[in-house]
């Protein structure tokens, strides 16, 4: 008879699985996902525990058995709330400080119930940990108070926040102040509505369910009635196209602190902090705001601002108007850059270079182009391209012995401009300058470029005042060490770059490829200086390694100034007229 009974009862059960059309989870799977989806809040005398679990209509009913024993003797069973794929069990009248041991039991529709593996939770038992960490800022009638949560008793904090009053040993039932959030960490509370001239008893306070705990308390004493801070707008700097830099001070804080300042400008007369405004921390003294993205040839006002406790001030408004708009020639790159105050330059769009059986010269096509070794083999007849010249090797007869582009006598006086050791490129006619020759892709009209002298190089590597304050940086762009120079008007926001003005950096500090260069550096102006060596006699070396640029300066009959940097180093140096070294050429924006 048993056997007979457990044959039906088999049956039943492959019945049963064979009408299950859908896949499901095991149940045995789905008992463990109801665990891994639980958030439980546990309370003094209660919990409360809700949760997810997969495939709804799977589970046709829900339980939580619940003991103070292991084995779970003498347990009560908890009916769980099933809203679609989530579940909700609350218990209440448990003991406090108390652990507890439960299970999920899960009715799938089978003969028997499905239970879970047993799992714990202890009720809560302690008061919060709360500390008054300090007060921050105190005016007449304002107070910053920093508070911190560092335990939580073992129940959530359910609020948090700042008391106080006027005669000691505040509690929640005086003044208070409740944070917007709760749980664990710091914290701070502005308190408003002060009196001038007050003492006040302020602590920090936690509340969970055991019930609510304090920090320390400490006092504040609130000043004097405050004013309006004063704020000054001293006058505009280093206006351009699309740029400009505002001088502000802040001389008298009115009795409270600064917490803000900054400059408000528009092309209404009357600009305020609905205008376009920039921000620049608080205190007083000195500061300077940059304005960017203006329209060149307009009008802009602007002013200063301050705000404390008291309200906002403005300084008197300034008027000034952009620069119009001059393209840059046919050749040079759009970025502008100070080569000294109140004088800016383009740069070609990469170094120059020499075809001497064609006799053209011509910018390269990128900026990270460079020969190489090639240079080893210049002469008269060569058909290729050379980017390596000596000292005022232009190509024009201006009284030099060795003016030819491929010169490589390794004799210093034959480099001399206009024949003279103390006469620099750009003195007499100019034609000892690279830049005085017709480029065939940089206009191809002479003496429209020219060479930077060192005291310009200077300027542009280490004083110039630029928007984002970042003047150079070192880089590998498609796989070519080299520096980059950003323009005045540079953003930080348009890429960031690591190790910026710092001369002892890198190569390797920032990579980019071809795309990256073009698309986020090159098209606001940047100029990238390959590090393409230089050529002594018939060698060339160091190329990819050291940058060499020339200078339109000379320092004395064996000697000319030159910019040199590598990968630990970048500084105005001295080489042998002989030594050939890159060219870059500039034109003059003119004056501003």
């Amino acid at each position: 008879m048993r056997s007979k009974i457990f044959l039906f009862a088999l049956l039943c059960s492959v019945a049963l699985l064979s009408s299950c059309e859908k896949d499901v989870l095991p149940e045995s799977q789905t008992i463990q996902i109801l665990k891994e989806k639980e958030k439980i809040e546990i309370g003094v005398d209660s919990v409360s525990i809700r949760g997810e679990y997969a495939y709804p209509g799977l589970i046709n009913s829900l339980k939580l058995r619940v003991s103070e024993e292991e084995h779970l003797h003498g347990a009560d069973d908890y009916q769980a709330s099933l809203n679609g794929k989530s579940y909700t069990v609350s218990i209440t009248g448990l003991e406090a400080g108390t652990l507890y041991y439960y299970c999920y039991i899960a009715d799938f529709g089978a003969m028997t119930d499905w239970y879970s593996e047993v799992y714990t939770f202890t009720t809560a038992t302690e008061l919060p940990i709360v500390q008054t960490l300090e007060v921050l800022m105190i005016d007449s009638l304002m107070a910053r108070v920093k508070g911190a949560v560092t335990y939580e008793g073992g129940a959530t904090v359910t609020e948090r926040g700042v008391c106080w009053n006027d005669y000691g040993d505040p509690t929640t039932d005086d003044n208070r102040l409740v944070h917007v959030e709760n749980g664990l960490g710091e914290y701070t509370c502005k308190l408003i509505d002060l009196e001038p001239f007050t003492k006040y008893y302020v602590r920090a306070y936690a509340k969970n369910a055991c019930g609510t705990s304090y920090g320390a308390v400490l006092d504040l004493v609130t000043g004097a009635e405050v004013n309006l801070p004063t704020v000054v707008t001293v006058g505009m700097n280093d206006v351009s196209v699309t740029t400009a830099s505002c001088l502000c001070n802040v001389v008298d804080d009115g009795g409270a602190p600064v917490y803000e300042r900054g400059a408000c400008w528009g092309i209404d007369p009357n600009p305020n902090i609905a205008s376009y405004v920039y921000a620049d921390g608080g205190g007083l003294g000195d500061y300077v705001i940059g304005l960017n993205e203006l329209e060149a040839n307009t009008t802009y006002y602007v002013r200063a601002y301050a705000k404390n406790s008291k309200g906002i001030n403005y300084g008197e408004t300034v008027c000034f108007s952009t620069l119009e708009y001059i393209e840059a020639p046919l050749g040079a790159l759009d970025g502008r850059f100070s080569v000294a105050e109140n004088r800016q330059v383009w740069f070609s769009q990469g170094n120059l270079q020499y075809n001497p059986s064609l006799n053209e010269w011509r910018f390269s096509e990128n900026q990270f182009d460079y020969i190489g070794e090639s240079n080893a083999y210049a002469s008269e007849n060569y058909p290729d391209w050379l980017d390596l010249f000596a000292w005022g090797t232009s190509g024009y007869n201006h009284g030099a012995i060795s003016y030819q582009p491929w010169s490589m006598i390794n004799i210093v006086g034959n480099y001399l401009a206009y024949g003279n050791e103390n006469s620099h490129l750009y003195e007499q006619t100019g034609m000892a300058d690279w830049g005085y020759n017709a480029i065939s892709n940089g206009g191809n009209i002479e003496n429209q470029w020219r060479t930077l002298t060192n005291e310009e190089w200077d300027f542009i590597l280490h004083y110039r005042s630029t928007l984002s304050g970042i003047r150079f940086a070192k880089a590998q762009v498609e796989g070519v060490n080299g520096l980059i120079l950003l323009p005045d008007d540079w953003s930080s926001s348009m890429y960031h770059l690591n190790n910026v003005n710092q001369i002892n950096a890198s190569f390797g500090g920032n990579v980019m490829q071809q795309g990256v260069w073009e698309t986020y550096l090159q098209y606001y102006g940047a100029i990238f200086l390959p590090a393409a060596g230089r050529r002594s006699d018939l060698y060339v070396e160091q190329a990819g390694s050291i940058g060499s640029y020339q200078t339109s300066v000379c320092r004395s009959l064996k000697y000319v100034y030159n910019v040199m940097f590598s990968h630990d180093d970048i500084e105005i140096y001295t080489v042998f007229r002989n030594f050939a070294c890159s060219v870059r050429l500039v034109q003059d924006v003119g004056r501003r």
